[in-house]
């Protein structure tokens, strides 16, 4: 049985960096609010999932494309098209 680093499971998940090895991910900028959501929803065993994928595949892994990033942004979207507009009024 694989163990995962202790260094590893101290730290919070968190999506990849924006820049890495100089490669800027633009889907990165255009979802952070709703990466910042949803990585805020993860339970700790689906936190361990996403940090031993990006441990592994690296810069390669990219959580805006995964099934359950995009799952969760469908869901997500239709929430904030329901709310009102800030400062509209009722």
């Amino acid at each position: 049985m694989q163990t995962f680093p202790a260094e590893m499971a101290d730290r919070p998940p968190s999506p990849p960096p924006l820049e890495a090895d100089g490669v800027h991910d633009p889907e990165v900028d255009n979802h952070r609010e709703a990466l910042d959501a949803y990585m805020a929803t993860l339970s700790e065993e689906q936190a361990l999932t996403y940090k031993i994928a990006y441990s592994c595949l690296g810069h390669s892994y990219t959580v805006v494309r995964s099934q359950g990033f995009l799952a969760f942004l469908k869901k997500w979207e239709k929430t904030k098209k329901a709310e009102p507009a800030a400062g509209a009024k009722e």
